[in-house]
């Protein structure tokens, strides 16, 4: 049996219409150089079709039915559209459909030849279409011969027919398959054209004698001003399959409804669109959306296409009104070709939308497309085509959510995007791929402590990492913190990297409660690619007690997960200002009753303590210890402080409204003891170093995400 094509090829339902007829339209489907042309502009039913239409030529697939030649050559090489019979059973339809020429109330007369040849031949039926007004022109059954066949039928067409807004006016030509294989069913040479000379009884065609057993070609969905259309793909829309009324054409590729990473393993989104920002409520990875993607090595281009539901307005815009299209996309992968979406409104065809995605090989992020239409009718449709591009060992992947219908006007402007950071809130595009020190979930009005302390609010300090180890195939374990600072890039502590190797090391992301597997949805985990440890640690000083990490795919920027400014070189901390610390370690004071309330030697959650700058002289003295430019102290007069399994995370202080990173936990002794200082790598000191590390990297702002932070 020979496999199926299928087509979605512009134009559709509400598709171009000529002018009126003064020469014959016909298709003898010998066109070539694109499929449109091949099928004269054509396209399949595909929303009610059992079985499809095929071009082909030659002789079918199975023997004692079907043409050998086609009819315009007579030929083998020559074209022709056809339906096999072994590719469904009795009863089962394929439909195809083409826009008619406007023609006025003068006769037409339509012809075409026909093939049907077999023990069980089925039905072969022309009709016109308009929205759900039918008309049949011819019907053929109980018919077998070897040889081309001609059909052909004389109409006048109502102006009346043509005045009614709600679509265009279709040719549509109906295959019903008989019982058995042997039902091959194929036509040629397709012609419409002005009646020459005089005509019996043409049939008269106008609205009151429409007939309705056609079937519906496609789903309608009515657009008020009161009532927008608005489909996220998940399943609350009278649809079972969550579709919203939308088919795919899956000839080359599927377009498909999934949710999280479901589809090309690291080549398309983990999330939907619709619940990324909200993924403590209902998780983002459960979200809906479409996706169509590609994995081969042929070398071809090819295209998937997804049709949308039939949208008619309940009144014609008037004024300034238009109609407002909307929707959410993800690019990703090589070769990936383009996006282009077409509408179509009884008038013309036309371009709503295209991005290129050839050169995109880089991490994206969902995009939204906001754009208006100056619909001439109350009827369209939309087409999104993924066109898949040339090239060998393809890997990409499209996908597209909540899509919005609106009535809206020409001046009220689209709902921008979040702006980029200018130079003075975030200077260094290296580390600010996304606005940094953004804080979605507000923390505790007054900070409380790490050690004697209570947890932070969850998600409110949306830069901190936990820094997992693990050895010899044991579960992972929390062993340091660390600060995102870009999305590719994780700051911590040289001593906390400087055993192991780069696989026994996992940075996790979004989590409040850092060792508990499965209760967030916004927590992720990403496998390191590179650990940099500057060149000067000192492991016997504790000196230089800094390190870049490098992440093998960017961290997914959510409210939940965000970077943080790096204080530059040109900025300290004085004597006495208020700073914060973060982490998840140990829990137990130096001076705890070993026969007192138990404790937990880690906390479960992540805590907050606020502590103060203190003078590197008054520093060294306390803890008796030589200190240099590299390091910085802090303390806390009742003893808040971080501890051990804290080190590598974030002491972080707010100059003008922002939070800065200005410290990495290093070191200290007897944690929690009142006005014992702690020790930091003083990340000013470090800037320079640490923008050089990216930029060996070769990353620059290209990654910035263009939507709006979810």
């Amino acid at each position: 049996m020979m496999s199926q094509t299928r087509w979605l090829i512009l134009p559709f339902i509400a598709c171009t219409l000529f002018a009126k007829v003064s020469t014959a339209w016909n298709c003898n489907f010998e066109g070539s150089g694109t499929w449109s042309a091949e099928i004269c502009d054509g396209l399949q039913d595909i929303r009610s079709n059992d079985v499809d239409w095929q071009r082909h030529k030659g002789p079918t697939s199975s023997s004692f039915t079907g043409p050998n030649v086609d009819h315009t050559t007579g030929t083998a090489d020559g074209y022709y559209l056809y339906v096999d019979g072994s590719d469904g059973k009795k009863g089962n339809k394929a439909k195809f459909l083409w826009s008619v020429p406007t023609i006025d109330n003068q006769p037409q007369c339509f012809t075409m030849w026909y093939h049907m040849l077999g023990a069980t031949p089925g039905i072969l039926r022309v009709w016109l279409l308009k929205a759900q007004q039918t008309w049949k022109l011819i019907e053929v059954s109980n018919h077998t011969s070897a040889d081309w066949s001609m059909a052909s039928v004389s109409f006048t067409v109502s102006p009346a027919i043509f005045d009614d807004p709600d679509g265009s006016l279709m040719l549509v030509i109906e295959a019903t398959l008989g019982a058995g294989w042997q039902s091959d069913i194929a036509v040629d040479d397709l012609v419409l054209e002005p009646c020459r000379g005089s005509v019996e009884s043409p049939l008269s065609l106008s609205l009151s004698t429409s007939v309705y057993n056609y079937g519906q070609i496609s789903s309608f969905v009515t657009i008020t001003r009161t009532t927008p259309f608005h489909c996220d793909f998940e399943f609350h829309h009278n649809d079972e399959r969550g579709w919203c009324g939308f088919e795919a054409d899956n000839t080359h590729d599927e377009w498909q409804r999934d949710r999280g990473d479901a589809g090309i393993p690291g080549v398309g989104p983990e999330y939907d669109n619709t619940f990324e920002d909200d993924v403590n409520v209902i998780g983002a990875e459960q979200g809906y959306y479409l996706w169509s993607g590609w994995m081969r090595g042929d070398g071809v281009a090819n295209v998937a296409g997804l049709m949308s539901p039939s949208f008619t307005l309940d009144s014609p815009l008037v004024g300034n009104e238009r109609l407002c299209v909307s929707f959410a996309y993800f690019l990703k992968g090589s070769n990936i070709g383009n996006l282009t979406v077409l509408y179509g409104d009884g008038a013309n065809i036309s371009t709503l939308f295209t991005v290129d995605g050839s050169h995109d090989v880089e991490p994206r992020y969902w995009r939204v497309a906001d754009t208006r239409i100056a619909l001439k009718s109350t009827s369209f449709m939309m087409i999104f085509q993924n066109y898949h591009g040339k090239g060998l060992l393809q890997s990409m992947e499209i996908a597209i959510d909540d899509i919005k219908v609106y009535v809206c006007d020409n001046q009220t402007p689209f709902p921008q995007p979040e702006a980029k950071p200018s130079a003075d809130e975030c200077p260094n595009a290296l580390y600010c791929a996304a606005k940094c020190s953004q804080q979605y979930i507000a923390p505790n009005p007054d900070n409380a402590r790490i050690v004697r302390g209570q947890p932070a609010v969850p998600h409110s300090w949306p830069w901190q990492v936990g820094l997992m180890t693990t050895a010899f195939g044991t579960p992972l374990r929390h062993s340091c913190g660390g600060s995102i600072i870009h999305p590719r890039y994780i700051l911590t502590a040289a001593h906390c990297v400087s055993h192991g190797t780069k696989e026994s090391h996992v940075v996790r992301v979004g989590a409040h409660q850092v060792e508990s597997v499965g209760l967030e949805a916004s927590q992720v985990d990403h496998t390191v690619e590179s650990i940099h440890i500057h060149p000067g640690w000192d492991e016997t000083t504790i000196r230089n007690d800094i390190a870049v990490l490098k992440l093998s795919k960017p961290i997914r920027m959510t409210k939940r997960v965000q970077p943080i400014c790096l204080a530059d070189d040109d900025e300290q901390l004085f004597q006495g200002d208020t700073c914060v610390v973060t982490g998840w370690g140990v829990n137990i004071p130096f001076d705890h009753d070993p026969n007192g309330p138990t404790l937990e030697p880690r906390t479960a959650s992540l805590r907050e303590a606020d502590v103060y700058k203190l003078d590197m002289e008054q520093c060294q003295e306390q803890i008796n210890m030589t200190l240099g430019d590299d390091q910085m102290c802090a303390y806390h007069p009742e003893g808040k402080d971080t501890c051990s399994s804290d080190s590598g995370g974030p002491l972080i202080s707010k100059k003008k409204g922002v939070y800065k990173l200005y410290g990495v936990t290093s070191f200290g002794y007897q944690c929690g003891k009142p006005f014992q200082p702690a020790v930091y790598a003083n990340v000013p000191y470090f800037y320079k170093w640490i923008l050089d590390i990216m930029a060996e990297q070769s990353f620059t702002a290209s990654l910035s995400p263009e939507a709006p932070l979810p």
